[in-house]
């Protein structure tokens, strides 16, 4: 383990190679100590000022930035931030930052005077403000902080990154999305679902976004939204095995909550027309679900059951099968159709116990 003394040492030593200009040397030292120390703001400060001094300027601003967050009250690293800032042009930027610590730090008098007299001493024309693409950079950079503490479980600190994140820049998809998973962490469904509708807004084809807000809505009884979600993530990726599980299941639970109430039963012959044709197109998962809400709307139908019992058989799945058929076959006078059908399934779940075959449905 690291010791205290060896830090201050070691800090010591690379604060007299950044007097030096030598910030090769410096930065390496001061990698190592943010290795070993890794909430150093300090140390990490040091870190962006000497990257920033070598010419790495977007990293050098980042890094700067991350002190900030760790520890807006450490005056050295204000002090740091405010030399990044006056070189970049950023003069208002480093006032309001000198106000906000001085609100803080009533106080701290003399890095007050330490950085007004930094300020005085900037030249009136400053070469052009690199403002950080109004704020885009300073927010992913911020959305980034917050994830990496969000990983180490302070959900507290990830929450003011992103809120800071939005401030920069309210467009940012990934910040609602991540404010988004801290509310459905606390079990805030309600706030989780407004989040994700925002980042959706902003970021309709996102893979991650679209999983998250599935997650919730399914979490929340919303089913069919969730599948509807699910089916643009399928259609950017139709190899996922998972999701692919997932959307079958919603849709599963989707046709079971729904509710037939008030509907006439000629709204079952709709349900039934759509279902052959989208069986016509194989798409088997649609069909049933139209199937099985024709049963539900008119249940003393034959035809639906029939049609489910069919498709059930088209998947290999012969208990379900005969469950539909039989109940199709008691439902109306001879049908020589559902009479054959309820046969051949019968005769398929005898060779397979001939043979100590299960279907996939028992």
């Amino acid at each position: 383990m690291t010791e205290f003394g060896e830090i201050n040492a070691d800090l010591g030593q690379a604060l007299q190679l950044m007097e030096a200009c030598q910030w090769d040397q410096a930065i390496v030292l001061l990698r190592a100590m943010v290795d070993a120390r890794p909430f150093d703001c300090r140390a990490i400060s040091k870190l962006g000022f000497a990257l920033w001094k070598k010419g790495e300027r977007k990293e050098g601003a980042a890094t700067i930035e991350k002190a900030l967050q760790l520890d807006p009250d450490d005056g050295e690293v204000i002090k740091d931030c405010m030399h990044v800032f006056l070189e970049a042009g950023r003069v208002d930027d480093a006032r309001q930052i000198l106000e906000s610590y001085v609100q803080r730090n009533p106080w701290d008098w003399e890095i007050k005077e330490s950085i007004e007299a930094m300020l005085h001493q900037t030249p009136e024309k400053s070469p052009p403000r690199q403002r950080n693409d109004n704020g885009t950079a300073t927010a992913d950079v911020l959305v980034g902080l917050g994830e990496e503490e969000f990983a180490k479980g302070n959900t507290d600190r990830a929450r003011v990154c992103f809120e800071m994140a939005l401030e920069k820049n309210p467009t940012n998809a990934k910040a609602y999305n991540n404010m988004g998973v801290l509310a459905w962490h606390q079990g805030d469904l309600k706030e989780a679902l407004s989040c994700f509708e925002k980042a959706l807004d902003l970021a309709s084809h996102d893979g991650e976004i679209l999983l998250n807000a599935t997650k919730v809505l399914e979490a929340a009884g919303e089913y069919e939204m969730a599948a509807q979600l699910l089916e643009i993530y399928l259609t950017a990726h139709p190899t996922q095995t998972e999701a692919w599980k997932d959307y079958r299941e919603l849709v599963r639970k989707s046709a079971q909550s729904w509710s037939p109430e008030n509907l006439d039963v000629n709204v079952a012959q709709i349900y039934l027309d759509m279902g052959r044709r989208l069986a016509e197109v194989e798409d088997i998962q649609g069909a049933a679900e139209a199937f099985a809400r024709a049963a539900r709307i008119d249940p003393n139908n034959q035809e639906p059951y029939h049609r489910l019992g069919l498709l059930h058989m088209q998947l290999g799945q012969l208990q379900e099968a005969l469950e539909m058929l039989e109940h199709a076959n008691s439902l109306a006078d001879e049908n020589g159709e559902v009479a054959e059908a309820l046969e051949q399934v019968r005769q398929q779940i005898d060779a397979s116990s001939a043979f100590g075959v299960k279907s996939p449905g028992t």
